[in-house]
């Protein structure tokens, strides 16, 4: 659970030692589910920030503003698109916590993106096989995920989207 506010615990680290604590069915339950819990933390942070807005963090950084204005259009696409780069979690949830994403929304689309590669470090972790046929299932996945991620993100966000088709 403290992983949803500590950007020094890498992620990986966390999935493997409970592959190696666990056997592997628990870890994935105990991966998944603290995946889930770590992911709404950094959300209701910044969901519930009084202090801490959209608007504020915006003003600081101007540039940015353009990349999140179809977000509300496309919220379960743009969550997902986003946490298929694999940065920091406990930032994307302060972030779509700030954006005001629906919860439901928000942690349905990150796990969908973050559990091809929680599962395959998780299998990786239970004996550092790289030989097991369902990692490279799940590496190929998230490699798909990562593309289907970066062709959103060309077309709906960094092209600024319906909005800039619009204005032509």
């Amino acid at each position: 659970l403290l992983k949803g506010c500590a950007l020094i615990v890498p992620f990986a680290a966390v999935l493997i030692c409970s592959a190696l604590v666990f056997d592997m069915q628990t870890a994935i339950i105990v991966n998944t589910i603290g995946t889930a819990m770590c992911i709404s933390l950094s959300y209701f942070i910044g969901r519930f920030s009084k202090e801490l807005t959209f608007d504020k963090v915006m003003a600081k950084h101007e540039k940015f503003r353009k990349y999140f204005d179809n977000a509300s259009d496309y919220s379960f696409t743009f969550c997902f698109a986003v946490h298929s780069f694999h940065l920091p979690m406990e930032v994307q949830g302060v972030l779509f916590g700030l954006l005001r994403t629906p919860y439901l929304t928000y942690l349905a689309s990150s796990m969908l993106a973050l559990l091809p590669s929680m599962m395959y470090i998780t299998i990786f972790g239970d004996n550092f096989d790289l030989s097991n046929k369902y990692f490279w299932v799940f590496v190929a996945v998230d490699l798909m995920v990562i593309a289907i991620g970066v062709i959103y993100s060309k077309r709906n966000i960094i092209n600024g989207g319906k909005k800039n088709k619009a204005d032509s």
